[in-house]
C-alpha cells in the first residue's frame, strides 16, 4: 500500500492545485478584462449623435407672405453608425395672448414656455420616411436638408419648430430638435431664399 505522501499522489495533487490556480488566474483576468472594457472601451462605442437646425426667413412674391425655412443636420460624431428612418416635424403658431408668453416689461423679461406652446394642437404636422437625411450615417458624416413653408405674414406671432428622428435599434439616441423664430423676421443676410 503506498504511503499517503508516495511521489505519485504528491504529483496528482501539486497538478491539480497547478491546474485550479491557473483556471482561478484565467477567472480574474477575465474579469479583469471585462471590467476594462465597460469603463474604458464601451463608452467609446456608445452613440454619438447630433442634431441642429436653422430658421430662417425670406421674402414671398405675394407680400402678405413669407417663406420660412427650416434646414436640419443631421451629424454621427462617435464611431459606431446608424441609420435614420424617419423623422417627425411638428410646429406651432403662438403669440404673447397664448397664454405661453406673458408680456415683458423694460425690468422683466418674459419666459417663453415652450412645453405650454407644444402642448397645444399643432398647426405644421408632416412625417418623413423618404429624404435626403433618411440615409446611413457612418462615423463622422452628416447630412443636411431644408424645408420650406408659407407663412401669412402676422405682426407679432412666433413659430416653434419641434422634430423627433427614428433611428434603427431600439435605443433613442437622437434628441430631439427644436427651432424658434419670429414670422417673417428677417436680417439683411436671411433676405435671399
Amino acid at each position: 500500500m503506498p504511503s499517503p505522501l508516495s511521489g505519485e499522489r504528491v504529483n496528482k495533487a501539486v497538478d491539480t492545485v497547478n491546474k485550479l490556480v491557473q483556471i482561478a488566474a484565467f477567472l480574474v483576468a477575465g474579469a479583469w478584462a471585462l471590467w476594462s472594457f465597460l469603463h474604458s472601451v464601451a463608452p467609446t462605442l456608445e452613440h454619438r449623435a447630433g442634431a441642429t437646425s436653422e430658421l430662417h426667413w425670406s421674402s414671398d412674391p405675394d407680400p402678405t407672405n413669407c417663406i420660412g425655412s427650416l434646414t436640419i443636420k443631421i451629424e454621427n460624431e462617435g464611431i459606431r453608425a446608424f441609420d435614420l428612418q424617419s423623422f417627425h416635424i411638428r410646429g406651432w403658431l403662438y403669440t404673447s395672448s397664448s397664454g405661453a408668453v406673458s408680456s415683458p416689461t423694460p425690468t422683466r423679461p418674459a419666459f417663453i414656455d415652450y412645453n405650454v406652446i407644444a402642448s397645444k394642437p399643432t398647426q405644421i404636422d408632416k412625417f418623413f420616411t423618404k429624404s435626403l437625411l433618411i440615409t446611413h450615417y457612418s462615423s463622422g458624416t452628416g447630412f443636411d436638408e431644408t424645408f420650406d413653408w408659407l407663412f401669412k405674414k402676422e405682426q407679432g406671432q412666433g413659430v416653434v419648430f419641434i422634430t423627433d428622428f427614428v433611428t434603427n435599434g431600439k435605443d433613442k439616441f437622437l434628441p430631439e430638435d427644436r427651432s424658434v423664430g419670429v414670422l417673417c423676421e428677417t436680417t439683411p443676410d436671411q433676405t435671399s431664399h
